[in-house]
């Protein structure tokens, strides 16, 4: 099963103020903040690793990112994260097994 959704991390997020000023780029660990809470929003089982992630292109703020996200075992979900056709990440996280596959629960419960 493939989902697709987007995000956008605003130049006024607290993070861009101080990453790399005068040429700002949203740090990797909020991209993947981002990913995983539009992986949240169709998976209840936390996530419990990440044995691979890639970021082929940096990330401006004020982009939009579409992230592909795709069921490739019962505990694992591929992600690829573009702007246009230039990608941004890529990479797979785990999740516990024993909670549903996928679930129809928001990530705002």
């Amino acid at each position: 099963m493939t989902f697709e959704h987007s995000f956008l991390v605003p130049d006024t997020h607290p993070s861009i103020k101080d990453h790399f000023p005068g040429s700002p780029v949203v740090p990797g660990v909020v991209i993947l903040g981002e990913i995983l809470c539009l992986i949240r929003e169709h998976r209840s089982s936390p996530c419990v690793g990440s044995p691979t992630i890639k970021f082929h292109s940096p990330l401006r703020p004020n982009e939009m990112v579409l992230v592909r996200m795709e069921n490739t075992k019962s505990d694992e979900v591929f992600f690829q994260g573009s702007v246009g056709k230039r990608t941004i990440v890529s990479g797979v996280f785990h999740f516990q097994e024993d909670s549903p596959y996928f679930s129809t629960k928001a990530r705002h419960e």
